[in-house]
């Protein structure tokens, strides 16, 4: 799990680079891990710890509106979009069931 995160950590800084290959990079990489498994739980880690990094900061907040727009998008099934990632049953029950304590302790 601890490289699954670094990696979610390290996309997720290049997706904030102003270096627009690298961004657009980054966000293919983003959009190609949404539909796998446990990875909104990967986000929701990488949101919840701290870490030693300069920018730790921001690639938190980034996550965290990662989370949000992946939720938006991916919470309940659109019958007009086949191609549309859906959020897998087991990852939302343990959102659902861990998302108020998460947002209780998520550091400042």
């Amino acid at each position: 799990m601890a490289a699954q995160e670094d990696q979610l950590r390290q996309t997720l800084s290049q997706s904030l680079s102003p270096d627009t290959p690298t961004c657009q990079n980054a966000e293919r990489a983003l959009l190609a891990a949404q539909s796998s498994a446990e990875h909104a739980l990967a986000v929701l880690r990488v949101v919840s710890t701290t870490s030693s990094a300069r920018n730790d900061g921001a690639i938190r907040q980034s996550a965290a509106v990662y989370f949000k727009n992946m939720v938006k998008k991916g919470w309940v099934p659109d019958e007009d979009d086949a191609k549309q990632f859906i959020i897998p049953d087991s990852d939302r029950t343990l959102i659902k069931d861990n998302l108020v304590s998460l947002m209780c302790t998520v550091p400042p």
